[in-house]
């Protein structure tokens, strides 16, 4: 058997993506995928800046007709679950949940995009201190394991992934004891880890989080793991699952989570 289900793919309803979700799941049946879960953003600000706020229930409502509108459509093909990454939640945490109790998805992703409202695609890692920086994406992280509602954690150290693109490799590896306590987190809550591939295509070469976090969360009792691309286009779609099937099989990982009505089910791989 192989990885069949691609859980992290944003369509052109996202504000970053550039395909439909039409042409994502053609493209997701073309790689012999039985299963996608769209997974578009919801971003969280601090309501005290003056950035703009473009998420709203408009765009949650509009984003729940396409999807269900195409799980219709692809019916006996495809399943597509409805799906959403919320970045931040704990920065206004009752609006947050207040959005996971309206909306009734399949598969909630939990991540942290932003320190202090700045995306961490646009730090400057060559002038500041990366240590201060990974301390405050780790307190992020903690904040985010221990009280918000989500299924699981996305890319946990994304912040490698940009540092990288400023030739500025950092592991938070190097912060085991922080590390451990967000995986810990994580297992007495029952949420779950997410193998993201988009590193693997990017300049840090590496999945999101590394294999050895990976590991880790296993073997302190973790059982729920997803495999996401992170596609923002199609063509990316189950992109580079064939070396993540791998380097699980290496750590004898077995099973891979799908969700539906956020309930977990697994398939061995």
């Amino acid at each position: 058997m192989s990885i069949r289900a691609d859980y992290h793919i944003h369509s052109c309803i996202s504000p970053d993506g550039r395909h439909s979700i039409e042409e994502i799941a053609e493209k997701a049946i073309a790689c012999g995928l039985n299963e996608i879960a769209i997974t578009d953003h919801f971003e969280f600000f601090d309501p005290e800046s003056n950035i703009h706020q473009s998420w709203s229930k408009e765009y949650l409502d509009h984003y729940f007709e396409q999807l269900q509108f195409f799980q219709e459509r692809f019916q006996g093909r495809l399943i597509i679950r409805k799906g959403i990454e919320i970045g931040q939640p704990f920065i206004h945490q009752v609006y947050a949940d207040e959005i996971m109790k309206q909306y009734h998805f399949d598969y909630v992703i939990g991540s942290v995009h932003k320190i202090n409202d700045c995306d961490l695609g646009r730090v400057n890692y060559l002038e500041i201190s990366i240590d201060e920086l990974i301390r405050e994406n780790l307190s992020s992280l903690m904040t985010l394991s221990q009280y918000s509602d989500f299924d699981c954690i996305g890319h946990l150290d994304l912040i490698k992934r940009y540092a990288a693109q400023k030739g500025v490799y950092i592991s938070l590896l190097d912060y085991q004891e922080e590390v451990e306590v967000i995986l810990k987190n994580l297992i007495s809550r029952e949420k779950g880890l997410e193998i993201n591939t988009s590193g693997l295509r990017q300049t840090v070469k590496q999945i999101l989080p590394s294999i050895e976090i990976i590991k880790r969360f296993c073997q302190l009792g973790g059982k729920v793991l997803t495999v996401g691309s992170d596609a923002h286009r199609k063509d990316d779609v189950a992109k580079d699952f064939q070396v993540a099937q791998m380097l699980l099989e290496e750590i004898g990982v077995s099973y891979i989570a799908t969700f539906e009505n956020r309930k977990p089910h697994f398939y061995k791989i």
